[in-house]
């Protein structure tokens, strides 16, 4: 991947997430430095690399919004990202084409997590957050009169989480 072509010269690590059917390539970019001196944690960006276009996007978020967590759902059409200055972080609910589906509310998150079957989306803050966790079923967003929102939990002392297959 060019990174000089993507716009994100001096890029110091770059995680690459495929979805299912190998048709789009997310970059998620990081610096470790933030030239532009907004942050102490450096800079990030998202890019869609799509093969059969041959095009590469940049996901717009926010003017110097950095990218905490990024997952696709299981089908690959879809994708989550948290991202944005705490504790106010953003997540947003993207389509494989950048467009935003979803914004959920904000807080201190800094994880996303799909259920296997794409259903179940977690948003969270764990590690130096307060372990709040927000579970959404994602068939209900956007129905009218439904929030989406199944559960909240906070475990103030947890800083990962796992998910049992049953």
């Amino acid at each position: 991947i060019n990174a000089e072509y993507m716009g994100c010269p001096g890029t110091d690590a770059c995680e690459l997430l495929w979805n299912r059917d190998a048709t789009t390539l997310m970059a998620h970019t990081k610096t470790d430095i933030d030239a532009t001196g907004r942050s102490y944690y450096g800079s990030s960006a998202l890019y869609l690399l799509v093969l059969a276009d041959r095009k590469v996007w940049h996901v717009r978020m926010g003017q110097g919004d950095r990218v905490h967590d990024v997952q696709w759902a299981p089908g690959g059409l879809e994708f989550a990202a948290v991202y944005g200055e705490m504790p106010g972080n953003k997540a947003t609910l993207f389509s494989s084409q950048g467009d935003v589906l979803h914004q959920f509310p904000t807080g201190p998150r800094n994880t996303v997590a799909w259920s296997p079957d794409g259903r179940v989306l977690l948003i969270a803050g764990f590690g130096n957050l307060n372990g709040e966790m927000d579970v959404w079923d994602r068939r209900s967003l956007g129905q009218r009169g439904s929030l989406g929102r199944v559960g909240r939990m906070a475990h103030m002392s947890c800083t990962r989480y796992a998910r049992s297959p049953d």
